[in-house]
């Protein structure tokens, strides 16, 4: 074989070295076409593969397994990874992959997956970054401003009250008018980062998100923790619905309210819910807990699985909240362990001489009970 060489999106620079040209299959499907014409970088013969042949992908000091086989319908051969290395992929473009993963065109070229033999079936990986794959790195990404913050908040919840309400808006237009303004320094990839940073504090908040900004994984807690400060502060959200409380009046205000927004996502809840001495012993319960296990029940007792016996000033059917194993007992205030009763069904899990077998019951019916 003559080199360098070229086949579709493979460049071929020697025996040991071959560069990818990252497409929508690499981002989305765990794996990518290997052409006849660079086959024999691969070691595969000509006349097929009867069996997957199992590889290693070598990225930093992990080694992934992959392995390549042949594809019955194009007579082609493929090679495919796993979920772990995929992961790693998407973690380092996540531009690249929201653009594919919505059918959105680039705005430049993909990034590179450069393949270097290092022995037998091992092959170091090294990715290089494009033009619009590097706007993710902006180097100033880690020092904004608050003000810049909250003009990214502002521009995100203008959008997501839009988005809820089913009204269109033009995400690329809103990016474009924030760097003509208060985000002048920044790159797209830079604001679009930040963004799907303001998704991951909301999810963590059990707030719907916009769906065209996924979360973004390992968010610095630093930044996550000024992006929360100023919703709060700011009041795009009620910071005081969103703290654990004793005071049950209070607690059901703050379900209410929390149930208005709609809850995504389970909440973590608190292992140990702090103990107050009040007029008699009481627990700080979160009330994203309460709110969460209320919207999952859906009016029926899960229990009895009958509707509540009446329908509250809201109209939504009444149901309790009750922990299987109790909070004086040790129990944690989570989704885990706390289920949406009719009254009937909950008095009796504390007064029933069979209060034990409900218990037992409630753990073996509904599956998130632990």
């Amino acid at each position: 074989m003559n080199y360098p060489s070229s086949a579709y999106s493979w460049d071929v620079l020697s025996e040991d070295v071959a560069m990818k040209h990252m497409d929508k299959s690499t981002f989305l499907h765990h794996g990518t076409r290997i052409p006849r014409e660079t086959a024999s970088f691969f070691a595969l013969p000509e006349t097929g593969l009867i069996a997957p042949k199992p590889i290693h992908l070598m990225f930093g000091a992990v080694l992934y397994e992959a392995h390549i086989h042949m594809d019955a319908v194009n007579s082609s051969y493929r090679l495919f990874w796993k979920t772990d290395f995929a992961d790693q992929l998407i973690e380092r473009f996540p531009y690249i992959y929201r653009k594919h993963a919505l059918n959105e065109e680039l705005d430049d070229e993909n990034p590179v997956m450069r393949f270097e033999r290092t022995r037998q079936d091992v092959y170091k990986i090294d990715l290089i970054e494009s033009a619009s794959s590097h706007e993710d790195m902006d180097v100033r990404s880690t020092d904004w401003t608050d003000q810049e913050l909250e003009a990214a908040i502002y521009a995100y919840f203008t959008m997501l009250n839009k988005e809820l309400r089913g009204k269109k808006y033009n995400k690329a237009e809103v990016n474009r008018h924030l760097r003509s303004l208060e985000l002048i320094k920044r790159s797209k990839g830079a604001v679009e980062f930040r963004i799907q940073n303001i998704s991951s504090v909301l999810q963590q908040l059990c707030h719907p998100v916009i769906q065209g900004y996924p979360p973004r994984m390992h968010v610095d807690r630093d930044v996550s923790e000024r992006i929360r400060k100023i919703i709060f502060h700011r009041k795009f959200l009620n910071e005081r619905d969103y703290t654990p409380t004793a005071d049950e009046n209070d607690l059901d205000r703050r379900v209410r309210s929390l149930l208005g927004k709609g809850i995504t996502g389970t909440p973590k809840g608190q292992q140990r819910p702090e103990k107050l001495q009040v007029s008699q012993t009481a627990y700080e319960r979160d009330p994203l807990v309460k709110a969460w296990v209320l919207q999952n029940a859906n009016g029926t007792c899960e229990l009895c699985r009958k509707p509540g016996p009446f329908c509250n000033k809201a109209g939504e059917w009444f149901l309790e909240e009750h922990h299987v194993v109790s909070l004086d007992d040790g129990g944690p205030d989570t989704i885990e362990n706390t289920v949406a009763l009719c009254p009937n069904c909950h008095r009796k899990c504390h007064l029933s001489p069979e209060a034990d077998k409900i218990q037992k019951e409630l753990r073996y019916t509904i599956e998130r009970i632990e």
